[in-house]
């Protein structure tokens, strides 16, 4: 049975009441006009999330860490550890382009997400 129509035979039978005749009123205006549904957003306790996380640094982030970075899965977090571990600390991003997986296109859609401080 639709939602609706059961709503609506649930609210039929409480508008018997003058409370609930007010109350049925009141929901099928809202239910006419899409506003039945409550924003989580209007919601006091709710918290707005970051709008920008922190860069991950490639010099000191884990293959879990370096998973978070968009387009980056766990065989590239795990080449960009063993690079590090064999070359040192990253000096630039752009040594990235020397890791198996990642190219010119992926290290311009991951620059704004990493930093080698």
């Amino acid at each position: 049975m639709d939602i609706r129509l059961r709503l609506k035979t649930y609210l039929l039978a409480f508008a018997r009441t003058a409370l609930g005749a007010v109350l049925a009123l009141c929901v099928f205006y809202n239910l006419l006009h899409g506003e039945f549904a409550i924003s989580a957003a209007n919601e006091r306790n709710f918290v707005e999330p970051p709008a920008e996380f922190p860069p991950i640094n490639l010099n000191t982030a884990s293959v879990r860490e370096l998973q978070k970075i968009s387009g980056v899965g766990e065989k590239t977090a795990e080449n960009i550890i063993a690079y590090r571990e064999e070359n040192g600390e990253f000096t630039s991003a752009e040594e990235l382009l020397k890791i198996a997986g990642i190219g010119e296109a992926t290290l311009e859609k991951i620059l704004p997400q990493i930093t080698v401080e």
